[in-house]
């Protein structure tokens, strides 16, 4: 005798099934983003954002990409409300509060100055803008260091502010990573402008994520590593410097 499941029974079987691995799928990781266009975008299909998504689907974690300010984002995350950040410099061990330094940086910056072309000065090292009236990123808490002991600065919110500012002749240099500034000068609006290389100074940022997901550091930097190695990383931001 063959025993024979109604066929009403097998649906709800099959369907149980599937709404319990719903209810077990891990729901995706929330990482913030601050980075301006083309980095990263309304849309999140940016280079930086490019990058990041592809280092989570390598190591099978789905993520959604939300935009925070960069200091809301720094607060958000040492509360736990969302799981990630980038991009940030590195900071020294006990410093991080809750967050930690996913190992593999995202991006070599290299931090330049911008100035007039008429300008009668020239751009040498740090000290060199001493008696300058100095335009930076607030948010780029690398530069806020390196400018600190200078007198005549101004932090601005927008990336775009700084190039308007130089133009206008309300500072005579601004501090920007060097493939924005390259990029820049070639609009009709910041013509009169030039670039001073070599690099004031490079630095690196990276990925930050919350403690609770240490356990996603070595993944994540073996994939971004492994990113750098096949070319990917280059490929997907081509101004991330590796």
């Amino acid at each position: 005798m063959v025993f024979r499941i109604p066929a009403f029974i097998l649906f709800l079987f099959i369907s149980n099934i599937v709404l319990l691995n719903n209810a077990w799928a891990e729901p995706p990781l929330i990482i913030a983003t601050h980075s301006p266009a083309p980095m990263s975008t309304k849309n999140h299909d940016g280079f930086l954002d490019r990058v990041v998504l592809e280092a989570f689907r390598r190591i099978d974690r789905k993520i959604q990409l939300i935009s925070l300010p960069a200091v809301r984002g720094v607060r958000e995350l040492n509360a736990g409300n969302i799981d990630g950040q980038f991009l940030r410099t590195k900071k020294p061990a006990g410093k991080t509060g809750n967050a930690i330094i996913v190992s593999q940086p995202l991006f070599r910056i290299p931090v330049v100055a911008i100035a007039q072309k008429s300008a009668n000065f020239k751009v040498s090292g740090w000290n060199s803008l001493a008696p300058l009236t100095i335009v930076y990123f607030r948010d780029a808490k690398f530069i806020v260091g390196r400018v600190a002991k200078f007198n005549n600065k101004m932090g601005v919110p927008k990336i775009k502010n700084i190039f308007d500012m130089v133009a206008r002749g309300r500072a005579d240099v601004g501090l920007v990573p060097m493939f924005l500034a390259r990029q820049w000068v070639k609009k009709e609006n910041y013509r009169t402008l030039m670039v001073f290389e070599p690099p004031l100074e490079s630095t690196f940022a990276y990925l930050y994520i919350h403690k609770e997901h240490a356990a996603l550091n070595a993944p994540l930097s073996n994939a971004l590593l492994a990113m750098v190695n096949d070319g990917t990383l280059r490929k997907l931001c081509p101004p991330c410097g590796f």
